[in-house]
């Protein structure tokens, strides 16, 4: 993960009520939730399809902050 992505994911978590990922590994559930997971007890855990849906769309959601970011003139990486 880019140092981009980690930090949009974490927002993204924190809006929706969830665990901040940390860590590499802390970023499976926040992943897997961006991608359709609903997280119910008796669901088994996410696929790989889930987690890769959640990652296209972290990857879509940080080039929709970059170019915001450019928009409003802020530091570029």
């Amino acid at each position: 993960m880019t140092e981009l992505e980690i930090p949009v994911l974490q927002d993204w978590a924190r809006h929706r009520g969830g665990a901040l990922p940390t860590t590499l590994g802390a970023t499976g559930i926040p992943l897997a939730r961006l991608g359709g997971d609903r997280a119910r007890n008796p669901d088994p855990p996410p696929g790989p399809p889930t987690i890769w849906d959640g990652y296209t769309r972290l990857v879509e959601c940080v080039a929709a902050y970059q170019t915001l970011r450019d928009l409003q003139g802020g530091p570029t990486d």
